[in-house]
């Protein structure tokens, strides 16, 4: 802002002695003294105006606006005080009237740099980004050295997608003012949004070296180290945003989501509440939550069950009147066998195992009779995702859109049936499900437990993963019980060929599990070291992409030490960036090992690649998934019904050379011809559960 007086000099030496005090930052002095000039002159355009100044440097725009308004009434000549005028408007979100106050003053001084930059952050909040381009550009032109112009000129061209000449004005930024830690943090963020993910964190880097209390560059530096796999970094980035702003529950929510990563169930719900305590309506915090739950064996469904029940009472909101399945007059828009208009939404229509196993379905469904939309909050696409585009009847992205602003979408494509293909996992859109936008509304795949929603009608399952009797109980939906496996595998095209046996060129077996690490908790790592125990020579490779982080591994390492086992017995794998490459490590796995309570579905690549799987059925469906999968294939003999009887089944088959091989040779054939991979099949099953669910509402 211009601290400037106008043109005429002040009488009274208590203005000046203010604007002295004023442009070396002692703002409070500054405040008494203009105060005092009021008094002896209350028109003192200048005293108004300065202090008003103040006031918007202060953060009160609203002071700002009452007092720098009553100068500019006085002096309608003003421009400084214009200008002044429409930026302490646009910190109060008045921006219409903030463009029209800094075009007041670009029409007295038509070269006034100062203005043109207040006009161009107004514009670029009112979305109005090539104006607001054009705007920073001209406040550039007459000071090229100015370190604020360049920065402000690369927040306009980021919004406008531009993002190489957003990252070469912040540069300039740095450059003419090393010490700018807002220019450096804007750096940072649009070398995120390219992908230089190195480079980001060098500049988030230089953000907290020169603003140390920055809390959102410490907050985002650890987000983007997070993203790198660097998680105990990440950790101590989010731990300095929290000290900052001990009442920001964004870096809370954050720090629970690294531990969850680390596989640190315990200290990652602890954190969730914190941020919950912080922001009770903070929905993805408590979706968070209840998904850490869901790892630790030390939590029961019935506590699952009662904390899903309070984020429908939390963040669920009244259904909205946006469906239109029925006419006005209340008649049926299609009857019972019309063409049902069916909606997927996922944040997972990419490279990922939600993304997988719902493929073939949406590749298989019969489009004379179901119409597929695709609610896609993916915000970064693959080559996977044109493909899934390429299945889809109808696509729609919803990144940065609102929950109300999807459903009402959803409501104007009269959506019939709309599913859930995310739960409580991350990018779910479980806000747009509260309001029931569709009037069938079906959860499946994606989250291995009960959402908790009211307005979530159905769940798909099928009779193993659970059992009729206690689950139904401890879901608040109906459970619908597919004939089929309630998950279709399509065996990736690159897969290599099966391997020979590895146990019988190195001596010895070799276990593994390439679950996600938060799975392995405690519990599984005490039964998995008594396997090794059991199992002399043996060794054991867990492979996950958070394992790059070096304290994570570190971590591992010691609970497997505490548990009698050596680390030369433990190979601890990160991510193989290839398909080919992950599923050809299977080549060096004797035997595969479920994660419990929360089992993992890579028990089916794991069959695929010839590899026999041990898992434990648990006591709800997310540790009753891999019985439901050998079941599929006829092995049930490697369902354990306890600890101590996965352990036995374990070390039983690592003690059978010759079964090992057996099963190595046969399992991909078995496979293939099950259900699981079935796909017609399964489409069929779910496509008669969709038009019975239908049948079911338009009886009603």
């Amino acid at each position: 802002m211009n601290t400037s007086q106008s043109r005429e000099a002040p009488a009274d030496r208590v203005l000046a002695d203010a604007l002295a005090h004023h442009q070396a930052g002692q703002f409070a002095e500054a405040k008494r003294l203009y105060g005092e000039a009021l008094a002896a002159a209350p028109d003192s355009v200048d005293a108004l105006h300065l202090l008003g100044v103040i006031e918007c440097q202060e953060g009160n725009p609203e002071r700002a606006v009452d007092l720098i308004g009553k100068a500019v009434a006085l002096r309608p000549g003003f421009a400084d005080a214009h200008s002044n005028l429409g930026a302490a408007l646009k910190d109060l979100g008045r921006l219409p009237e903030a463009v029209a106050a800094c075009h007041k003053a670009l029409a007295i001084n038509p070269d006034f740099a100062e203005a043109y930059s207040n006009l161009g952050r107004a514009l670029n909040e009112l979305g109005r980004l090539d104006e607001a381009v054009a705007a920073q550009q001209q406040a550039i032109a007459p000071q090229p050295a100015s370190a604020e112009g360049h920065n402000n000129l690369g927040v306009a061209l980021h919004g406008l997608g531009r993002l190489s000449e957003a990252a070469a004005a912040f540069y300039g930024a740095v450059t003419l003012k090393p010490t700018y830690g807002e220019a450096y943090y804007n750096l940072a963020n649009a070398l995120r949004a390219q992908g230089q993910l190195d480079e980001a964190v060098a500049a988030y880097r230089g953000a907290v070296a020169v603003a140390p209390d920055h809390g959102d560059a410490h907050n985002t530096l650890g987000t983007v180290l997070q993203e790198q796999g660097q998680l105990g970094q990440a950790v101590a980035a989010f731990r300095q945003a929290m000290a900052l702003r001990p009442d920001d529950p964004k870096a809370a929510n954050n720090l629970g989501i690294a531990f969850q990563e680390m596989g640190r169930p315990a200290e990652a719900m602890a954190t969730f509440r914190q941020a919950l305590a912080l922001q009770p309506d903070l929905a993805a915090a408590h979706s968070n939550l209840i998904l850490a739950m869901n790892c630790d064996s030390a939590v029961s469904q019935g506590d699952i069950l009662g904390e899903s029940r309070r984020w429908d009472d939390a963040h669920g909101v009244a259904p909205v009147t946006c469906n239109r399945s029925r006419d006005p007059d209340g008649r049926l828009r299609i009857g019972p066998e019309g063409r049902l208009r069916i909606g997927y939404v996922s944040p997972d229509f990419r490279r990922h195992s939600v993304g997988h196993f719902i493929e073939p379905i949406i590749a298989h469904q019969d489009h004379l009779s179901f119409e597929v939309y695709c609610y896609a909050e993916v915000a970064s696409p693959d080559d996977r995702t044109a493909h899934f585009r390429g299945l889809a009847n109808h696509w729609r992205s919803t990144v940065g859109r609102s929950n109300g602003a999807v459903a009402a979408q959803i409501g104007q494509d009269r959506i019939d049936i709309l599913v859930d293909l995310a739960g409580h996992t991350a990018g779910n859109r479980l806000g747009v499900f509260a309001r029931q936008p569709a009037p069938v509304q079906v959860a499946w795949i994606g989250y291995l437990n009960t959402t908790g929603m009211a307005a979530m009608g159905y769940r798909l399952t099928d009779a193993v993963a659970d059992p009729s009797g206690p689950a139904d109980h401890n879901h608040t939906e109906t459970l619908v019980r597919l004939t089929s496996s309630f998950l279709c595998f399509a065996p990736p095209a690159d897969a290599p060929d099966v391997g020979p046996l590895p146990s019988s060129t190195n001596g010895y077996v070799t276990f593994a599990s390439f679950n996600h690490l938060p799975k392995v908790n405690p519990a599984v790592i005490e039964a998995w070291a008594a396997i090794l125990k059991s199992a002399p020579g043996s060794r054991l490779v867990i492979k996950s992409r958070t394992l790059a982080d070096p304290e994570t591994r570190e971590r591992y390492n010691g609970l497997f030490t505490a548990e009698g086992i050596e680390p030369g017995r433990i190979d601890l794998v990160s991510w193989i960036p290839s398909t080919a490459g992950h599923l050809g490590a299977y080549g060096g796995v004797d035997i595969a090992l479920d994660a419990f309570p929360y089992n993992g579905t890579t028990t089916c690549e794991a069959l695929w690649m010839g590899v026999p799987v041990i898992a434990l059925g648990g006591d709800r469906h997310a540790g009753r998934v891999g019985a439901s999968l050998l079941t599929r294939v006829d092995l049930p003999q490697l369902i354990a019904d306890n600890s101590a009887d996965y352990v036995a089944t374990a070390v039983a088959l690592a003690n059978s050379p010759d079964r090992l091989a057996g099963l190595r040779r046969g399992l991909r054939p078995r496979m293939a011809g099950s259900s699981l991979c079935a796909a017609e099949a399964v489409t069929r099953d779910v496509e008669a559960v969709y038009r019975d669910l239908w049948r079911r509402w338009s009886d009603d």
